[in-house]
């Protein structure tokens, strides 16, 4: 009995006596084993800038051809004269006539001049000899009138009518010829007129301008007026008749102006336009000296 007692205590003590406290595990994740890290590095875009197209390539520059050959004197080509369509034919015939010129001493100047001849169209042909201190004509040379014109196609007789006007027309195209010659005359320095393609002409270092019935000359290297003048028909011609029916200047039809570089000489030769219905138009002949 008292051996049941002790093993039923040694039971109870071993019961009630707390056993050791054992910790929770924690599961915990495998490590991984340790990699290089390789960062991926994007692959800039190119950018792509559309360049504007080429401009269109440029037109090729026109040459012009060069201007006529200038005569250095006056010549007066008989043949010519009439404006028979035989002899116009000739290349001779739209050469530079020369004119208007100046005498060796820059006393007189020669200027061709086409006679009125009411409308008709008949050739005709005039030199003009001009004081060029005083503007004033000294003589008139006349080689073919608009009256005298005969048409040679308008039968036998008109033929026989025009060559024997031509022999006349040769004789007194020979005599003013002889005249410029013996005078040594030189062409002038012409610098187109008011009715030219363009308003400014240059010429031998100028530029002409044209306004209506005012030009003006500049020098080009200093850029300075070396001449003008208004061509005003009211003090022209202050005397004329605007009431009657006679023609009468009215107004600037052209102007053109010639330069004389060794005398400083301007010429200007002015068309007026008379009224009071169109009726044709007078030539007028100015000249000046201009200082240096």
């Amino acid at each position: 009995m008292a051996t049941c007692a002790i093993a039923t205590a040694v039971a109870t003590k071993i019961a009630l006596t707390p056993s050791a406290r054992q910790e929770p595990t924690i599961a915990r994740p495998a490590a991984k084993p340790a990699t290089s890290a390789i960062i991926p590095i994007t692959t800039p875009q190119p950018i792509v800038v559309h360049a504007p197209p080429p401009p269109p390539p440029k037109e090729a520059l026109v040459e012009l051809p060069p201007p006529p050959p200038r005569a250095t004197t006056p010549v007066i080509r008989a043949a010519c004269v009439t404006s028979d369509p035989e002899t116009q034919s000739h290349a001779s015939c739209t050469w530079d006539s020369g004119f208007p010129a100046i005498s060796a001493d820059g006393s007189t100047i020669a200027a061709a001049y086409i006679p009125v001849d009411n409308g008709r169209g008949h050739p005709g042909l005039s030199i003009r000899f001009i004081d060029a201190t005083t503007g004033k004509r000294v003589k008139d040379m006349l080689v073919l009138s608009p009256h005298e014109y005969v048409d040679r196609t308008a039968g036998e007789e008109a033929e026989r009518k025009h060559q024997a006007l031509q022999q006349k027309v040769d004789r007194r195209a020979a005599s003013a010829q002889r005249l410029l010659d013996e005078g040594a005359y030189r062409s002038l320095v012409r610098l187109g007129s008011r009715g030219t393609a363009s308003e400014l002409v240059q010429a031998a270092g100028l530029e002409a301008e044209y306004d209506m019935d005012a030009a003006r000359i500049i020098d080009l290297a200093s850029n300075t007026v070396l001449w003008q003048r208004r061509f005003a028909v009211g003090e022209l011609f202050p005397n004329r008749e605007l009431d009657g029916e006679r023609c009468q200047p009215i107004g600037v039809g052209d102007v053109a102006l010639s330069w004389d570089p060794q005398t400083r000489t301007v010429l200007a030769e002015v068309a007026f336009a008379h009224g009071p219905e169109f009726c044709g138009e007078s030539k007028h002949d100015y000249v000046q000296r201009v200082r240096g």
